[in-house]
Formats: C-alpha cells, sequence, structure tokens
C-alpha cells in the first residue's frame, strides 16, 4: 500500500535545522512501520499551523500532521522524539499509522467513533519505542495561548484534575449548567473539573446613568407635534398624525415620522 504525498513545510517561524529534526523523526517512524506492517508509507504532509493550547493534530484521511510552531520551538529536547521525551510528532504520526492499518476500528457500530487513544495507538506508539504512551501533554502554554477579543470573561475558571495542568473559563450559562451537572463538561474523559477562581464581571459605570432626552428647539415642528399629544390625548393615532400635518403643513409621511419623535421625547 502507497500513501503518496509531499513533505510540505508551510511556515517561516521553524528554523531548517529544527525541521530537519522532525523529518528524521518522522522518517524513523515511517521505516519501522514500513519492516513492521510489510507496507509503503511516503512522507505526510507537515504544516505548523496549530495554534493555542493543542500540541499537534493528525488527519489520516488527508494524511496531514499540523504542530503548534510555539510549543515546538519552547520545548525541543522534548516535542519530537517520543523515546526522550513527550514525543508529540511520534504521538501525529502514531496516529496517521492507526488510520490505515486499523481503519476498521473507526467506526465500532450504533455511530461510536474509535477511541483515537485506545490500545491500537498505543501498540503503534510502543512500536516506535515509546514506553508510556500518553495522550496529554505538560508543556507550558503561557506563549501559545490564543487571546480571544470581543468575548466576555468567564464568571469561573476551572481545571482538569488529571493533572495534566488544561484549564479554561466558563461563563454564566455553562456554569449553571455545568452545576447542575458536573459530567456535562470535562476537558478529558473520567476526570472531573476543579474551580480555580471566580471572576466578577464589573458593572458599568453608566448603568445607573438615564439616557440623555433629546433637546427640543423653542418653535419648532417637534415641539408643535409634542403640544398637539399633550393637549389631545383623547384622539388616536390618525388623528393627530392628521394634527401635526396641518399644522406643520407636511406631508403624511413626515408626520407620522414627527409624531413618534414627539412620543420618544415627551
Amino acid at each position: 500500500m502507497s500513501i503518496n504525498r509531499e513533505n510540505t513545510m508551510t511556515t517561516r517561524r521553524v528554523p531548517q535545522e529544527v525541521r530537519n529534526q522532525v523529518n528524521a523523526e518522522i522518517q524513523r517512524c515511517i521505516d519501522v512501520a514500513n519492516d513492521h506492517y510489510n507496507m509503503t508509507f511516503q512522507f505526510p504532509e507537515v504544516v505548523y499551523k496549530k495554534r493555542g493550547t493543542t500540541a499537534g493534530t493528525a488527519n489520516d484521511k488527508s494524511y496531514t500532521i499540523d504542530l503548534n510552531s510555539v510549543l515546538l520551538m519552547e520545548n525541543l529536547d522534548t516535542f519530537i522524539d517520543g523515546r526522550t521525551g513527550r514525543g508529540t510528532v511520534t504521538h501525529e504520526f502514531a496516529h496517521l499509522v492507526d488510520g490505515i492499518v486499523n481503519e476498521w476500528t473507526r467506526n465500532r457500530g450504533w455511530g461510536r467513533k474509535r477511541s483515537l487513544h485506545g490500545p491500537s495507538w498505543k501498540r503503534i506508539m510502543r512500536l516506535f519505542g515509546v514506553r508510556d504512551p500518553s495522550r496529554c501533554h505538560s508543556y507550558n502554554v503561557t506563549n501559545s495561548r490564543v487571546k480571544k477579543g470581543g468575548r466576555k470573561s468567564g464568571t469561573l475558571t476551572v481545571r482538569c484534575t488529571c493533572g495534566c495542568g488544561k484549564q479554561g473559563r466558563m461563563g454564566a450559562k455553562r456554569v449553571a449548567k455545568w452545576q447542575a451537572d458536573p459530567s456535562s463538561y470535562w476537558f478529558h474523559k473520567g476526570f472531573p473539573l476543579e474551580v480555580i477562581s471566580t471572576l466578577i464581571a464589573p458593572r458599568p459605570a453608566f448603568a445607573d446613568k438615564p439616557a440623555p432626552k433629546k433637546t427640543v428647539k423653542k418653535g419648532s415642528k417637534l415641539e408643535t407635534a409634542i403640544t398637539i399629544l399633550r393637549n389631545f390625548p383623547e384622539c388616536s393615532r390618525v388623528e393627530l398624525i392628521e394634527l401635526i400635518r396641518l399644522d406643520c403643513n407636511m406631508s403624511k409621511a413626515g408626520a407620522t415620522t414627527y409624531y413618534y419623535n414627539a412620543k420618544k421625547a415627551s
């Protein structure tokens, strides 16, 4: 079986020397997989577009590995080779192999998907020399975390209790749902969340200030319309608009506009 893809690097932030190290680890794993499965695995497409706290992802359908360049450059000693560190590169290539040689595990019936970090993936990781395969990384994500603008801060900051250090914020609606059912949200299945801190959004300074009223000029058409509304409260809307039209000498459309403006100003 042959999977044909070009080795493509789509970033300038990762030096060529580091890219060569990534290539070397993937090629080592390819050689091991070729010998073990008696298949021909070509070099996958490698990109460095992943952002945020995720170290990397793999897509066995497009045969692509996407790595987080920030976490890669900050954790060179442990990021690449799974035999000597966390081995995100080894981790993601193992997903590609798992998706090809164990394709039958993708759907196990009744709409349930395979476990991405299940026994088949762990066997491949051990084949590549990783003694203790793990799905979670422990990198410092301070510099890689994506700051999202335009969104209100959550009311609670929660953390996963599995020890991975992953945390995030919850808004008021999600907090209410989580408190009613603690199993409704989790970072890693089987591990509940714990509260780190509570954030109370400050009340806007303008909350108690009434909206400024529109200034009505003396002798203006708006003042005339307001006077008509005050003097003839028993009249209907149609009758008031007709009075405004006659007194101000304007069209019916203009009188209608002044009628509603007068109601807002009065």
